[in-house]
Order: structure tokens, then sequence, then C-alpha cells
């Protein structure tokens, strides 16, 4: 099952993105994401949106078993956030983590 939801994930990565953009499972739960060079910056949000609109559906694993995914998103841009392959990495895990405690933040939380 696990192998399954993590394949159907794969596939709703590739399909949102561009044919030149690369997948990679980093490890876990956790993908990486390459973009070939964007034109403009203002084009990452738009890519990003693409991507949690794409796991928005419940993952279908078989006939008995639907989840639904949640997505937390952090990115780097080279060479803004890092000249080499570990800093923008970081960079991006940083991003990840505390979009992941946003969402998690309750409204009151985030007032406070």
């Amino acid at each position: 099952t696990g192998d399954r939801l993590l394949q159907e994930v794969a596939t709703r990565l590739r399909e949102a993105l561009r044919d030149s953009d690369l997948v990679a499972r980093l490890g876990g739960d956790e993908y990486a994401v390459l973009l070939e060079p964007l034109l403009q910056r203002e084009h990452l949000p738009l890519l990003v949106g693409k991507i949690q609109r794409a796991m928005q559906a419940p993952l279908r694993i078989d006939a008995q078993l639907s989840l639904q995914p949640s997505v937390s998103v952090g990115w780097s841009i080279y060479p803004l956030d890092g000249q080499d392959v570990e800093a923008l990495l970081a960079h991006a895990d940083q991003a990840m983590y505390a979009d992941k405690r946003a969402r998690r933040a309750s409204p009151r939380e985030i007032h406070a």
C-alpha cells in the first residue's frame, strides 16, 4: 500500500509539471522537483499552486482504500538561496518545514 501511494504521488507530480522538469523521491514521503530555468521568478508560485491542486484529490490506492494527502512545499532558487545542491536543498527544507508549521497552526495561534 505504501509503495502504491508513493507511486501515485510521483505520477501526480509529473503530471503537474512540464516535461523538462525532474521529480525525484528523496526518501520517506519527501520529493524534490528540479525545474528548468523560469523566465520570471513570479512563475514559481504558479507552479507550486499547480502541484498543490494536483494533490488535493483523494489518492485511490485500490477499490477499498482512498487517502487524502496533505502537501507542504518549500523552494529555493539558484543562486539566490545557495550556490550548491546542499545549500539549495537545505533552504528548501527549511521553507517546507515553515510551511508545515503554518498549516498546523490554528487561527488563534496565528493571530496571537
